[in-house]
């Protein structure tokens, strides 16, 4: 009997953790808004079901750039099954002094998520927020040593541009050093957006500081094996 007791007081509790929940109670300069929008693949456009959202305040005050705000989330939930959500939430309005609202949304195995995380003002009760996801993929970057001359050291970097959500372009640096690849061919592994332009970037630095740009374009894709060769 006793046990019979004990699952039926457990059991609420056990469902109740699937619901979205607020953990931060408000109890002055007290405000509700709600924030909606859409986590999605950038390249297919489909919604990303199942995804989970925290809202949580950001310590930007006094010049602090990487303290933590609450210890617990404001908010907790996941997108529906077409990547939407839409959800509300009571907080105190002072807090906007030193703190910001911050969106967390998790990594994805083989995917860059482009979202910041930072809520602006414009998105409470207003504009909705967009997370995109994109798919990634690997180049395998070949680079052939064609040239003799002397250089202090080699920069080599990629970039592609989000066609969804901002527009911004991403930017990566893959290598910078003066060894080994000033002195031969070299082979480099670089993870991408799969089924968009990369442009990639070897930038030659010479004694007197003067530098060269070459760059040259691929478009990777998913589970093929992606290969650009570059000759400096």
């Amino acid at each position: 009997m006793k046990i019979a007791t004990l699952f039926f007081l457990l059991t609420p509790f056990i469902f109740s953790c699937k619901k979205e929940t607020q953990f931060l109670d408000c109890a002055n300069n007290c405000k509700s808004f709600s924030l909606r929008g859409r986590a999605y693949n950038g390249i297919t456009n489909l919604g990303l079901p199942n995804t989970e959202l925290k809202l949580r305040w950001e310590d930007f005050g006094n010049g602090c750039f990487y303290c933590q705000g609450d210890k617990y989330e404001i908010y907790v939930g996941k997108t529906d099954e077409n990547g939407n959500f839409n959800f509300a939430f009571t907080v105190d309005t002072s807090r906007f002094n030193n703190l910001s609202l911050k969106l967390i949304t998790p990594e994805k195995e083989d995917f860059y998520n482009s979202f910041t995380g930072y809520v602006n003002q414009t998105n409470l009760n207003q504009h909705p927020i967009i997370i995109v996801y994109y798919p990634t993929t690997t180049l395998t970057l070949k680079l052939f040593r064609i040239q003799n001359d002397s250089l202090k050291f080699v920069n080599i970097s990629h970039e592609w541009r989000q066609v969804n959500g901002t527009g911004n372009l991403t930017f990566f640096s893959d290598y910078n050093s003066t060894r080994p690849i000033t002195r031969g061919d070299a082979t480099i592994k670089i993870i991408t957006a799969a089924d968009i332009q990369t442009i990639v970037t070897v930038e030659k630095w010479f004694p007197d500081n003067s530098f060269l740009d070459i760059r040259d374009s691929i478009i990777c894709r998913k589970n093929q094996n992606n290969i650009l060769n570059m000759f400096y």
